[in-house]
């Protein structure tokens, strides 16, 4: 599944130093470059150490990567 969010989507989760606001991240690089951003991410099937990314994660990634190139050429 690979779903586009827009800025408003993003909610405004409590932060700590250990934990990263994402929608504060956009609204901190948007002041400083002045340019649109898109941020893309894949939820990773597992995430303990040493593990190899899935093959339904290389997948997506690659449908990313033509969506990208199919994007960036227009």
């Amino acid at each position: 599944c690979v779903v586009f969010l827009s800025e408003e989507n993003l909610q405004h989760p409590e932060i700590s130093t250990h934990q990263t606001n994402l929608k504060m991240c956009i609204e901190y690089i948007k002041a400083r470059i002045k340019t649109k951003i898109f941020i893309i991410g894949i939820q990773p099937e597992n995430t303990n150490f040493g593990n190899s990314m899935s093959e339904r994660v290389l997948n997506v990634a690659k449908i990313l990567k033509d969506i990208l190139i199919q994007e960036i050429g227009k």
